[in-house]
């Protein structure tokens, strides 16, 4: 299960690199307009996790509206697992994580954490941890 953590992801990464699985940070509202969400939103190889309502600073999940979503969590986080174990590259883009995880509620923290630490420990115990795997297709 290799997984490739990178700083950021670049939109030639993304359309060079179709047979990477790229994961990206989007709301339940879909109104996100990063450049790369925007992209990996409408790709087969786009992996999302969802951590809010919407984009507006008062709709980040705390714990009450994590568990009405926790099923969309859960279906998300089995998708990248999925895309793991069936032996294909996943990308995290770890400075994008770290923008998230700091504005997360402090309830929903240790789960989102969790998960990806879960995915690094996994991949690293496996020696599927990829220090550089990106092929560009030029």
């Amino acid at each position: 299960m290799p997984l490739y953590i990178t700083d950021r992801l670049s939109s030639f990464e993304i359309t060079h690199n179709p047979f990477s699985n790229f994961i990206y940070f989007d709301t339940i509202k879909k109104d996100n307009n990063d450049g790369v969400t925007l992209v990996l939103r409408e790709k087969d190889n786009g992996l999302p996790i969802t951590y809010a309502e919407s984009m507006s600073s008062d709709s980040i999940w705390d714990k009450k509206a994590f568990n009405r979503n926790k099923e969309i969590f859960q279906e998300e986080f089995k998708n990248i697992e999925i895309k793991l174990m069936e032996n294909k590259l996943v990308v995290l883009p770890v400075q994008t994580y770290n923008i998230i995880f700091s504005n997360l509620n402090f309830a929903v923290k240790p789960i989102f954490s969790d998960k990806i630490d879960s995915l690094i420990e996994r991949a690293t115990r496996k020696k599927d941890f990829v220090n550089y795997a990106f092929s560009f297709k030029l």
